[in-house]
């Protein structure tokens, strides 16, 4: 597993381009959760493989000019199977705290005044 996302990466971080850093970090989360996927990302498969493939894609869905692809995409250009749905993100060192109670602008008993 390790060695297909440091090819991943080395051809992202060669290719300098946002959408290989993209994909590339797609891929190495789901292989994160799935590392017996890592098998089916073979060496013919590469991110301007992909990156093409979404294009293709995104071509053949287009509405009035407009192409749009997903993850779902990317994973089947890789043949991810099963459960691919992405898991939120969680933020490591973060605790949830209780809101405090409002506090009014003055604290004072209409009493107050009339002393």
């Amino acid at each position: 597993m390790n060695d297909v996302i440091k090819r991943l990466q080395k051809e992202a971080d060669e290719a300098k381009q946002l959408y290989m850093t993209e994909i590339c970090r797609l891929v190495a989360a789901h292989l994160e959760v799935c590392p017996q996927d890592a098998d089916h990302v073979t060496m013919d498969k590469t991110l301007n493989g992909c990156f093409k493939f979404l294009q293709e894609r995104a071509r053949k869905n287009q509405v009035n000019g407009c192409g749009v692809c997903n993850d779902r995409d990317v994973y089947e250009y890789f043949g991810f199977a099963g459960d691919i749905t992405p898991s939120s993100p969680v933020m490591a060192g973060t605790t949830v705290g209780v809101a405090s109670k409002p506090q009014a602008m003055a604290d004072f008993s209409i009493d107050d005044l009339f002393d």
